[in-house]
């Protein structure tokens, strides 16, 4: 699996940058972008457990339920922006899923996990849903 990002400056002005990552949906595109953001995130010194986790969970999802997903991470002091849209409408439904489930979590994880996260609609595309991971120095 093939990633292209296009790499630019973020859309502030603080220093770091911004990827768009375009991927297809398919299930193993998420293996392969968490792959991708914690060896860039360890190469930086930067510990890559959270983001990683929620990037996983944000892709997951959106090629669960709205297809073809676009990532954006945006490199920030002291965290990651991480924003992954789909063509699905954009609300979203948080579950409380049986004990015994083996899906229904994801959502629960990025709200325990992230420092703050969110759902922005994007005309009539879909959803973007956006979550920002503290990225502390690797021990």
């Amino acid at each position: 699996m093939l990633l292209l990002p296009l790499v630019r400056p973020p859309d502030d002005d603080s220093d770091g940058f911004r990827l768009d990552l375009f991927l297809p949906a398919a299930p193993q595109v998420v293996g392969a972008v968490r792959r991708f953001l914690r060896d860039l995130l360890s190469s930086l010194g930067l510990d890559p457990g959270t983001a990683c986790l929620l990037l996983s969970e944000l892709v997951s999802n959106a090629i669960l339920h709205g297809g073809v997903p676009t990532v954006v991470l945006e490199l920030r002091p002291g965290f990651v922006y991480i924003a992954v849209a789909d063509r699905a409408p954009g609300e979203l439904c948080a579950r409380c899923p049986e004990l015994d489930s083996t899906t229904g979590r994801g959502l629960f994880l990025v709200d325990q996990l992230a420092d703050e996260w969110g759902v922005e609609e994007i005309d009539s595309y879909g959803k973007a849903v956006w979550a920002l991971a503290p990225t502390p120095a690797a021990a």
